[in-house]
């Protein structure tokens, strides 16, 4: 007696390349071979052609119907579809919508197909399950809300681009040349919010959150060859954990503000003192002029452009039309998340390296942590975001800087090679 074969459900799209195979003259047997189904199944699948096309023709997203295995449609097909032409027309605004407004607003639908006599049904409910399956009908998931996107001016970018391109061109400045910087907020001492819980568990309790928090300032040029220091910014002038420490050995730029945030005195002389000498030292070294600008947001925490000018004018700051920074700042394009990413990661493992990893161990070893291991951590992370990574970032500014204006990278090149 032959090994009976095992079933296989085919999705929607190989129905479909099954039916146009046979349409181009395949023979059912090879194709019923290749697939691992019978004869019969592929003279079902072929003669089912026009439901079949008709299902992803009446579909609004083709990769959604053919990823399915059956055209089982919804059986409140009325409530169905007036609530996905809602979902559609809202997302055409970018109104922010949670599984609870979709069902709020099947109910409503359902009542007016019932009260018109177009469909409805009185015993709907519009429960999590019947949420589920209406996502899955139309591919629809979850992104979290970016929040700045809608308050950006799209009309400035150009404008600003193109002013940006004549910087570059009379300042005949390289990607070595063109810097970037932003700050954000490190809660250092944070767990991990979400969590993995097991079958029987209902909640997952927690304890409460550590609010000890640093600004830190990252900055890097377009070839992603020149990471600046982090600029970290507390609340102390020096902590006790500082204590026989040489700040000035230590792998950051510490600051300090009774808020722990930053300001523009702080900025002021963080540019002056550290960047541009940073740049200086590191454009010597690659053989190029001395000059170079700084992208930063227009923020009130920044000084006025006047201000941000070296003393020989050949190092300064260009600031980013107000409302653009989401659309143009290289750094928002996930540099600072990656840092943060595996600071986090680096946090987990030093936690598990702890010779306690019960849940008061691992508590303790969070209170534990002083600012000093957050410098040496935040340092270590911020050095492990490649090159690679900050150089694509640039990208989405799209100055055309891989063919415009490289002649003091030519020069500096040609230099080292003389003096070699």
């Amino acid at each position: 007696m032959p090994p009976k074969r095992k079933r296989v459900v085919l999705k929607v799209e190989q129905k479909l390349d099954i039916i146009r195979r046979l349409e181009n003259g395949a023979t059912q047997a090879r194709i019923a071979e290749e697939f691992g189904i019978g004869t019969s199944t592929v003279s079902d699948i072929f003669k089912q052609r026009d439901t079949l096309k008709k299902f992803v023709s009446e579909t609004a997203v083709f990769e959604v119907a053919a990823k399915r295995k059956v055209m089982r449609s919804a059986i409140n097909e009325a409530v169905d579809q007036a609530t996905y032409c809602w979902f559609l027309q809202q997302r055409a605004s970018n109104t922010p919508l949670s599984g609870e407004f979709i069902k709020a607003q099947a109910l409503k639908f359902n009542k007016i197909c019932l009260r018109d006599g177009t469909g409805g049904n009185p015993d709907f409910k519009a429960s999590c399950g019947w949420l589920q399956k209406f996502k899955e009908r139309h591919g629809i998931r979850g992104r979290s809300v970016q929040g700045e996107i809608l308050s950006t001016n799209p009309h400035a970018v150009d404008l600003f681009l193109n002013q940006l391109e004549e910087i570059i061109a009379d300042g005949e400045l390289s990607r070595e040349q063109i810097y970037n910087c932003n700050e954000t907020g490190l809660y250092f001492k944070v767990l991990p919010h979400r969590t993995l819980v097991g079958p029987r568990e209902k909640t997952a309790p927690g304890s409460k959150k550590s609010k000890d928090r640093l600004t830190l300032l990252a900055t890097f040029n377009a070839t992603g060859t020149h990471k600046l220091p982090l600029l970290l910014i507390g609340k102390s002038k020096k902590p006790k954990c500082f204590k026989n420490v040489n700040m000035a050995a230590l792998p950051v730029t510490y600051k300090n503000q009774k808020n722990a945030c930053m300001d523009s005195d702080i900025f002021n002389q963080w540019f002056k003192h550290y960047f541009v000498l940073a740049v200086r030292r590191h454009l010597t070294l690659k053989g190029l002029p001395a000059k170079a600008i700084l992208l930063i947001d227009n923020s009130h925490l920044h000084p006025y452009a006047g201000e941000m000018t070296s003393e020989d004018g050949q190092i300064r700051c260009v600031f980013l039309p107000p409302n653009t920074a989401p659309l143009l700042q290289p750094i928002y394009q996930g540099i600072l998340e990656t840092t943060k990413r595996i600071y986090r990661k680096n946090l987990v493992k030093k936690i598990l390296s702890e010779p306690d990893n019960s849940s008061e161990g691992i508590l303790n070893f969070i209170k534990s942590l002083t600012i000093k291991d957050a410098v040496y951590m935040s340092a270590e992370a911020w050095n492990a975001v490649k090159a690679n990574t900050i150089s694509k970032c640039w990208r989405k500014l799209n100055l055309g800087l891989e063919a415009a204006h490289d002649q003091a990278t030519e020069v500096g090149a040609t230099q080292q090679e003389c003096a070699g």
